[in-house]
């Protein structure tokens, strides 16, 4: 629960930032606001979420961990079918979830009894040599076992629909952990059930689904994690509580639950998404279960144009280059705050919404602000967030008792922040990890905006 702020920007500090923002290109010498005030610092405005200012409730205490970075690769291996191959990602991250990447029940076993694991088996390779954990969705029927096989989704055929013979699902789970015993380390129960695109059955079969799957996951490989079905969206708080009415939670580890919001909503409005998730799953005597956020992302544009020509348009649409940034740096900051064990980007080579280019090389800025973000956080613990009544955030990071930072920006605009006066000598960093020294004068207000600057304490 949020409680109302009482923290403005000093007058005089407000002042001295016009002054500075209106003087035209600052002397590098100045140790001043003005320093910070260009637009790799600031990144791009956008209109602050709907929540009220104050204190956010007290972030998890505990150390960020690799396995919270998570991340979706579609092409890390050559196939059939796509144009380009992606080259491993240059960013540190500890999780990869293999959704959209062509191993679903229907690209394993494409015919009853016919298997295929030739993909899967190089995924897994790929993330041990990378040291990675695999987070493998189960789900999408093949139309021979599907009680509707003819039935539109958002593949192929019948996907969408729960199996006809539950035995037929079994034996593919059975087939599945019997051969990646020890290796995958997570299986989520389906994707997306609100959307009948790719769940159009009734929430009672997916209880048994989920709990057909647990029970022979749990017999074949005890230390394997299950998550359960991921909803989407605002409307998938409704369907996780009528999944958990149901009987459903008994059937996971995991709370699994994609936080995407609207394209032109920002990652404060996704945040605010996860005390509502967090609620329900209380609610229904499940206070101990982690939450694992295990899809979001955000259209982004590119410079280069997909080869799929249906996609060039949605490029068009997305979120120009440092507002991307900024909103990678934001979501996955305000995401480990809002106590999310795992966070699995949306994607790295997606040709809408991935971190980099078409050519599954080129880096956009938003790869870099992840790469940054990883760093800032990994080994770290959040030890307090807030929201100032000016809208400007600030996320209170500690490693160790003698290194401590905060992450700062402002979603609505530039305004002026001041660290604790204790700290007479800092370094402040933006998301493209390009860091700069403060000192005297220079700490007491530091200009932020809707990209995050990371400044850490160096005095003692």
């Amino acid at each position: 629960m949020r409680r109302t702020g009482s923290g403005t920007a000093p007058a005089m500090a407000m002042v001295v930032l016009l002054a500075l923002l209106s003087a035209g290109p600052p002397d590098s010498s100045m140790p001043a606001l003005s320093r910070l005030s260009d637009s790799r610092w600031l990144g791009g405005g956008h209109p602050t979420s709907s929540r009220s200012p104050g204190r956010v409730d007290p972030p998890p205490d505990a150390v960020v961990p690799e396995t919270y970075f998570g991340m979706h690769i579609h092409r890390a291996v050559p196939q059939s079918g796509e144009l380009t191959t992606t080259a491993w990602p240059v960013v540190r991250f500890g999780a990869w979830r293999l959704w959209d990447a062509h191993v679903a029940w229907a690209s394993l076993e494409p015919k009853r009894g016919v298997w295929d694991f030739s993909l899967l088996d190089r995924y897994v390779a790929l993330a041990e040599s990378a040291q990675v954990e695999v987070l493998l969705p189960l789900g999408l029927s093949p139309a021979w076992a599907a009680a509707r096989p003819k039935e539109a989704s958002a593949y192929h055929p019948g996907n969408a629909s729960e199996p006809a013979d539950m035995e037929a699902w079994d034996k593919y789970v059975r087939t599945v952990v019997s051969r990646y015993r020890g290796r995958i380390k997570a299986y989520e129960i389906w994707n997306e059930p609100n959307l009948p695109q790719f769940f159009s059955g009734h929430v009672e079969e997916m209880v048994r689904l989920a709990q057909t799957a647990y029970v022979r996951i749990k017999r074949l490989d005890a230390g394997a994690v299950v998550v359960s079905p991921s909803a989407t969206g605002r409307p998938g708080v409704a369907w996780l509580e009528s999944y958990l009415d149901a009987g459903g939670g008994r059937w996971a580890d995991v709370i699994g639950f994609h936080f995407y919001v609207g394209q032109n909503d920002s990652p404060e409005d996704m945040a605010a998404l996860v005390p509502r998730v967090r609620e329900v799953v209380d609610a229904h005597g499940f206070r101990a279960r982690p939450i694992w956020n295990t899809e979001t992302g955000w259209r982004l544009e590119g410079q280069q144009p997909a080869p799929v020509a249906r996609y060039r348009v949605q490029q068009t649409a997305g979120l120009d280059d440092t507002l991307a940034a900024a909103y990678v740096a934001r979501a996955l900051v305000l995401g480990w705050a809002e106590g999310l064990e795992r966070f699995y980007w949306y994607s790295w080579d997606n040709y809408t919404m991935g971190l980099v280019e078409a050519d599954g090389t080129t880096l956009k800025p938003a790869a870099k602000a992840y790469g940054t973000v990883y760093k800032w956080l990994i080994g770290a613990r959040v030890t307090d967030v807030s929201e100032r009544l000016d809208g400007t955030w600030t996320v209170a990071v500690r490693r160790d008792k003698d290194r401590e930072a905060v992450i700062v920006w402002n979603p609505g605009g530039v305004t002026a922040y001041s660290p604790p006066s204790l700290w007479t000598e800092a370094v402040a960093c933006n998301v493209a990890g390009e860091c700069r020294p403060l000192s005297g004068e220079g700490t007491k207000d530091v200009v932020v905006g809707a990209s995050p600057i990371f400044i850490e304490r160096t005095s003692r």
